[in-house]
């Protein structure tokens, strides 16, 4: 996470439930980004698992046995496949209850949690193993963030009773290169952008997911934003294409791109790029990866396609889309030039929710649909504004 380049320090007193971070100066606002929904777990739980006396006992000892232990713990308690997901505990409005016997979650308030009560409880999850027509033929579905390949209507999910939408999000699909081996050199990194054929981009993935999703050369502001057009001959700019260029700086090299395996959308990028950057005399392989096996940036592949937030793109600018147009255009010049990531194309979405339920808003950043799903409410009629994409996207 690039943003873990801008702490400076870090406080964290052993078996204290509290730590305190000091960010650089002028990072301090993007402290959120550090501690996203899932990063913070409870250590006392693994070490309760893991069966030593604590994390900092454990590492600091050097016993192998007790560390193998503690590994193996911290990588099977948090897999609901693994471990009884209500042993488990959980910040928020909602704790899981209970794993069913189709592997749906069942999320019921938490009698911890000190804020407002959830609006609905029970709620049912279901993963995206699961039967999609089946569901929809028992009414068991409210709210879907499906698949974007997913075709509603052979599924079942009726549009006189949804409200559908195939509106791509503010998130970006986006290379993060390492700065060690190939792109080492700020060059070769210009190089390897300028191979990238953006409109062959847009087309696979836009014809694979049913969405009309764009490209962007811009890191600070994410494409809906009201500044956006003005920044559009600079975006497009970001984005030209010059084989000759990336030939000359690139021509026999091998560039690896590892990507999560079960996204299909990725592979199909992938696949794009290495047709578009051939052309320059680069190999492009493919790396699948599973999220079990992640790799690491620099040692398995030299750049990883994944899909980030308008604010986690970059780790090295004080800028943000609230600041003044001045600034923006400074950083964005600046990130543009340092090349550390390359972004692509938006994020194709789809989703569908029950009219008869209100406040389901999409959000663009990591946590999609689910950021206020303590407000959902299935009501006993259709509110005046059903549709799921007013504003920043959620599951089935």
């Amino acid at each position: 996470m690039p943003i873990y380049h801008q702490v400076a320090e870090l406080y964290c007193a052993p078996g204290a439930d509290r730590f305190r971070v000091v960010f650089k100066p002028g990072f301090g606002q993007r402290y959120r980004e550090l501690f996203s929904a899932g990063t913070v777990l409870p250590a006392h739980s693994v070490t309760k698992r893991a069966e030593v006396e604590s994390v900092t006992a454990a590492t600091e000892s050097g016993v192998e046995e007790d560390l193998a232990r503690l590994g193996k713990a911290w990588q099977e308690l948090f897999d609901i496949a693994k471990t009884d997901p209500a042993s488990v505990p959980t910040f928020g409005p909602y704790r899981i209850a209970e794993k069913g016997e189709q592997g749906q979650l069942v999320l019921r308030e938490n009698p911890e949690w000190a804020g407002d009560s959830p609006a609905q409880v029970p709620i049912y999850v279901w993963g995206p193993e699961a039967d999609l027509p089946k569901l929809a033929e028992d009414h068991q579905i409210s709210v879907l963030d499906a698949p974007v390949k997913t075709d509603f209507a052979a599924a079942g999910i009726a549009s006189e009773k949804f409200s559908i939408s195939r509106q791509p999000s503010d998130r970006l699909d986006t290379l993060s290169l390492t700065d060690t081996g190939i792109f080492a050199d700020e060059g070769a990194r210009h190089a390897f952008s300028a191979c990238i054929d953006r409109k062959a981009l847009v087309k696979t993935v836009s014809e694979f997911s049913r969405n009309r999703v764009t490209a962007t050369g811009l890191r600070v502001v994410q494409p809906s934003a009201p500044t956006h057009p003005r920044l559009r001959a600079l975006s497009g700019a970001h984005m030209n294409r010059d084989i000759p260029a990336a030939k000359g700086t690139l021509e026999g090299a091998t560039v690896r791109i590892g990507y999560l395996k079960e996204r299909q959308r990725y592979a199909k990028q992938v696949e794009s790029i290495k047709n578009s950057c051939a052309e320059a005399g680069i190999t492009v392989e493919a790396v699948p990866l599973t999220a079990a096996n992640y790799g690491t940036l620099g040692e398995d592949y030299d750049a990883l396609l994944s899909t980030l937030s308008g604010f986690g793109r970059n780790g090295i600018s004080k800028a943000n889309q609230s600041s003044l147009l001045p600034e923006i255009l400074r950083a964005e010049k600046e990130l543009q030039q340092a090349m550390w990531t390359i972004p692509l194309t938006t994020e194709p979405r789809a989703i569908a929710t029950l009219k008869n339920v209100d406040n389901v808003v999409d959000n663009p950043g990591n946590v999609g649909l689910s950021w206020n799903m303590d407000r959902w409410v299935e009501l006993d009629h259709i509110p005046e504004t059903t549709s799921p994409t007013n504003t920043p996207t959620k599951k089935s």
